[in-house]
C-alpha cells in the first residue's frame, strides 16, 4: 500500500474533538479490561493505545505506512507493550486462536 501521507498528517487533529468528549471514553470502557494478548486491525496512529492497560501485549495492524509511523511514535511514549505488523485485515499472518482479544474500531 502506497498510503496517505497527508490523511495521517491531520488524523489526530481533526478527530481530537471527538477523541475527547465522546470516543476516548467509550474506548476507556470497551478496552480498559482487554487482558492477555490483543489484536488490534487497523490501529491507525494508536488512538487506542492509551486504553490497553490490562493487555499483557498488543499486536496492533496497519498498512499504511505513514499511520503505522504515527502510531509507532505513540506506542513509545506510552511505553506499553505493541508490536506491530504492517499488513491488511484481509490477510492477517496469525494462527487461529493466538489471541484473547481482538479490536477493529473506526476501521471497516
Amino acid at each position: 500500500m502506497k498510503g496517505h501521507r497527508w490523511f495521517a498528517t491531520v488524523y489526530d487533529l481533526i478527530n481530537r474533538p471527538s477523541e475527547r468528549r465522546l470516543i476516548g471514553p467509550i474506548r476507556a470502557r470497551l478496552l480498559g479490561d482487554l487482558g492477555g494478548c490483543v489484536l488490534e486491525i487497523g490501529a491507525g496512529t494508536g488512538a487506542s493505545f492509551p486504553h490497553y492497560s490490562a493487555a499483557r501485549l498488543v499486536i496492533a495492524t496497519e498498512p499504511d505506512p505513514f499511520m503505522l509511523r504515527r502510531a509507532v511514535k505513540r506506542a513509545r511514549s506510552l511505553g506499553h507493550p505493541i508490536r506491530f505488523v504492517r499488513c491488511v485485515a484481509e490477510a492477517l499472518p496469525f494462527k487461529d486462536g493466538s489471541f484473547d482479544a481482538a479490536v477493529a474500531a473506526a476501521v471497516f
